[in-house]
């Protein structure tokens, strides 16, 4: 089967889903004269990278010629930016504009924003700068003081449903219920992009699509598992946090995968506990009503910032069990 996120990638705005402010900004300056520099801000698959070259191909007249795509993770350092200066004093041949689409822009060390800061000060008319970035934190001042900041929101769970309720359509595909489809947005976060790849990857099971396959597939362990540890946890029994971790070791996890899925079910515990959640597709009625008396919602914050913790530290860490097993119980008996 068809890379499914590629195949169905628009390639006109109108095609991409929600970022109805965004798509506005982006026509209006389509129909008159592009500024010369943009931002564009936005949580992972939510349309930035899309909609870059989209608006390249609109302002140059539907040509990708003289569009620059350049990933800044791979060229975070100063000699690739002198590159983009050189070639931005040529002249473009055949479009209007040369554009240059700079994707995770926040990697860019501070000799490369240095360096690029004269260019983004005096552009020439001809140049157009898209810079694409998930962390515009860590964008210096100067820099966000000489671009148009365009925003790119979390796409709705509904609309997330309905696309991918289209593409198994447009694929002849057999439909998925709609609880599925629901968990996998869930589970997406608002990027479309990640729904679609995540549908696509359960696909390739080829049986029936559930939220266990889902779950299976993800290399996670569903909500009945997650809510034993955070019951241990609130109930500060380190000897079970250290046995239920040992028992689900076994099944060869992605570590910081089923982190991040615990920190979500935490974090979703504490909006249960405060009456605040609008969705939890992936839980029984059953479990959602346990989830209102597991432990308070200070309690729940605690535990979520642990999570959060380990998510960062996890990335560079070669036992990742036992420092799981280490925080859990660090955190259970912490706030005893």
């Amino acid at each position: 089967m068809r890379n499914l996120a590629a195949t169905y990638r628009p390639l006109k705005l109108d095609d991409v889903v929600g970022q109805e402010q965004a798509k506005a900004i982006l026509l209006n300056h389509i129909a008159n004269k592009p500024k010369s520099s943009y931002l564009f801000c936005g949580g992972a698959g939510t349309g930035k990278t899309t909609c870059a070259r989209i608006f390249a191909r609109a302002v140059n007249l539907g040509s990708d010629f003289n569009t620059v795509e350049i990933n800044a993770a791979d060229n975070t350092g100063v000699d690739g930016v002198r590159k983009i200066i050189v070639d931005a004093g040529k002249k473009p041949m055949g479009t209007p504009y040369k554009v240059f689409i700079l994707d995770e822009c926040h990697m860019l060390s501070t000799q490369a924003w240095n360096a690029l800061l004269k260019l983004l000060e005096e552009p020439p008319d001809t140049v157009v700068f898209l810079l694409c970035t998930t962390d515009p934190q860590k964008i210096p001042a100067t820099i966000m003081s000489r671009v148009l900041r365009v925003d790119f929101r979390r796409i709705d769970i509904d609309l997330i449903v309905k696309r991918l309720s289209w593409i198994l359509e447009q694929e002849k595909l057999d439909p998925v219920d709609e609880k599925s489809l629901q968990y996998i947005a869930e589970l997406a976060n608002g990027g479309m992009r990640d729904a679609i790849s995540l549908l696509d990857k359960v696909l390739g099971y080829n049986v029936e699509v559930t939220p266990e396959l889902i779950n299976t597939a993800l290399g996670l362990l569903g909500a009945d598992v997650s809510y034993q540890l955070l019951e241990r946890i609130c109930q500060h029994d380190s000897v079970g946090i250290i046995k239920l971790i040992d028992e689900i070791s076994v099944h060869n996890l992605d570590y910081k995968a089923w982190v991040l899925d615990f920190r979500r079910f935490v974090v979703k515990a504490m909006e249960i506990s405060l009456g605040v959640t609008e969705y939890a597709f992936s839980l029984s009625d059953a479990l959602i009503e346990k989830l209102r008396h597991v432990a308070s919602s200070l309690e729940l914050i605690i535990i979520a910032d642990c999570l959060n913790q380990l998510c960062t530290d996890l990335i560079f860490e070669s036992d990742p069990c036992s420092r799981i097993k280490a925080e859990l119980c660090r955190t259970a008996v912490g706030y005893n």
